[in-house]
């Protein structure tokens, strides 16, 4: 699986970003550490739009799941919703 992160505030990007790193199942599909460039999905968000015309910046990060940590992952985020009463 494939975690895309995007933020128009550097601050809140490097955030997301550091916080799913710290997690040994995900790594940065780059290993430049550097942003990338452009959104890999088709359709830009009404954020991004506005960033860009106001002349800001976005950052984007994209992330792996490692296959063998799917699993794993699912049944965390499925505890964390019984733990939340959600």
């Amino acid at each position: 699986g494939k975690v895309f992160l995007q933020s128009d505030v550097l601050e809140v990007a490097e955030d997301m970003r550091s916080h799913f790193l710290n997690h040994h199942a995900f790594s940065q599909v780059d290993d430049s550490g550097l942003w990338i460039q452009s959104n890999p999905f088709p359709v830009p968000t009404e954020r991004e739009i506005a960033t860009f015309r106001k002349g800001g910046d976005v950052y984007r990060s994209l992330l792996t799941i490692s296959k063998n940590n799917d699993q794993i992952l699912c049944d965390t985020l499925n505890q964390s919703h019984k733990d939340l009463d959600i």
